[in-house]
């Protein structure tokens, strides 16, 4: 029988509300999750807690203790559960979900699809898919939401990299089944945790859509498994995650789930948060008239192959992700008693990085929110100030696809079409950072 251990001498009294105000906070976060941090973190600080016990949560912003959860990251906060309302679609066996050596393993083989040379994959995929996009989405006098629009479009970028050797890449009707999937992850957490199937219910018509998207995903993968991987040196990320397989990076007995957990946890973590921050992207350069009216002048007259690099645009992007992080909250769980920077953490509860408020601490960044892409341009943030994609060993490994997809939509967009329309709302929700009202444009091809 093991015992928590206690803290090391030198811990920190964490700030956070008590008796009744531990409820009006809940109520403040569960009402809305930004406005509610904003204002924990103007009475608190950086740092607080909310809750008690197993169930609390400790909020983190401050540089010192990102610096302290992911480049010194405690072997007893993991990310095992942390992320459990994911599960229904990634699954346990997904890369966000494992931690150590078998985390470090698998990230390393999958970085070369992610990274370096391979970037030129998702902006060929794009640049072949965009102009019928495009077309169809002209013909409407208004889009009524940008965001839904581009989810198909970067649906089938992400599918032609994952499974594009699969004539899943062209079913039209699984790719349907998996958008439906993928909204589970947009509502809110309590909807996410009610999972009692009656008949009719959120919940049972989720289980029957996964059912069928997993049928024909494992048909594929048991093609691959039967087929092994190809000679000829074309391979998607479905052929990568089989030779793993065969290489043992996955438990023995259990490759066929392992396999579907691993791409549908790379489809669901990097497909969303990318269809959202390309909105937010949007709606910075049509809501900000000097600085949107800028990069539109920049993307008109830069190559396709010039934007990926340019300064500026990386500056304006920078600027997008700042205010609106993919990753606003970074999650850990504690799987004994154990500290960070300073804060005791019980067994059981939750550490909670919060990114959104370390990018608008006014203290590292200057007159904070203020949309000022020029910040990026003077100077270099300094390292523990700007985290969009998280940093080191947990880094978001679709980082550098979400950027270069990110440029090159803008990049078409604003070369193919005449854009109009400003957002009535730049509130954002839900850990994806949808935003809450629609964002509506007018396209007219050229």
């Amino acid at each position: 029988m093991t015992h928590d251990t206690p803290p090391p001498a030198g811990k920190t009294a964490t700030p956070g509300p008590v008796g009744r105000q531990q409820l009006q906070a809940l109520s403040l976060l569960a009402e809305d999750l930004y406005d509610g941090l904003d204002r924990l973190r103007e009475q608190y600080g950086p740092s607080f807690r909310v809750g008690m016990g197993r169930a609390q949560v400790l909020w983190l912003s401050s540089p010192s203790s990102a610096e302290a959860l992911l480049a010194r990251p405690p072997a007893d906060l993991t990310m095992r559960k942390a992320y459990s309302f994911l599960e229904p679609v990634g699954g346990r066996g997904a890369l966000i979900a494992t931690d150590g050596a078998p985390h470090g393993t698998r990230r390393s083989d999958l970085t070369r699809r992610f990274y370096g040379s391979d970037g030129s994959v998702w902006m060929e995929s794009l640049h072949e898919r965009f102009p019928a996009w495009l077309d169809q989405h002209a013909q409407l006098q208004v889009v009524p939401s940008f965001l839904d629009a581009v989810r198909p479009l970067l649906l089938d970028v992400v599918l032609d990299t994952m499974v594009g050797r699969s004539s899943l890449a062209e079913d039209r009707t699984w790719k349907q089944q998996v958008m439906a999937l993928m909204e589970h992850s947009t509502r809110s957490l309590t909807e996410q945790f009610i999972r009692v199937p009656l008949p009719g219910s959120s919940w049972a018509s989720f289980l029957a859509t996964r059912r069928e998207v997993d049928r024909a995903l494992n048909a594929a993968i048991d093609e691959r498994l039967a087929q092994g991987t190809p000679d000829d040196g074309t391979f998607d990320v479905l052929d990568l995650v089989v030779s793993m397989a065969e290489n043992g990076r996955y438990p023995a007995g259990g490759a066929r789930r392992a396999i579907r957990d691993e791409i549908m946890g790379l489809i669901s973590a990097g497909f969303e948060t990318t269809a959202s921050a390309s909105t937010w992207a949007l709606a910075y350069t049509q809501s900000e008239p000097v600085w949107g009216s800028e990069l539109k002048r920049r993307l008109q007259d830069l190559s396709a192959k010039e934007v990926l690099t340019d300064p500026w645009v990386d500056a304006f992007l920078n600027e997008v992700l700042r205010l609106r992080p993919p990753a606003p909250v970074m999650l850990r769980r504690a799987t004994r008693r154990t500290q960070i920077d300073g804060h005791t953490v019980p067994k059981g509860s939750l550490v909670a990085f919060t990114v959104w408020l370390l990018h608008r601490d006014g203290d590292l960044h200057a007159d904070a929110a203020t949309f000022n892409p020029e910040r990026f341009l003077d100077t270099k943030p300094e390292r523990w100030s700007f985290l969009p994609f998280g940093y080191g060993e947990r880094y978001c490994i679709g980082g550098p696809m979400a950027r270069t997809l990110i440029k090159g939509l803008l990049h078409q967009l604003y070369q193919q079409a005449d854009v109009s329309g400003v957002p009535g709302s730049m509130k954002p929700a839900g850990l994806s950072l949808r935003p809450v009202q629609n964002v509506q444009v007018m396209l007219n091809a050229r």
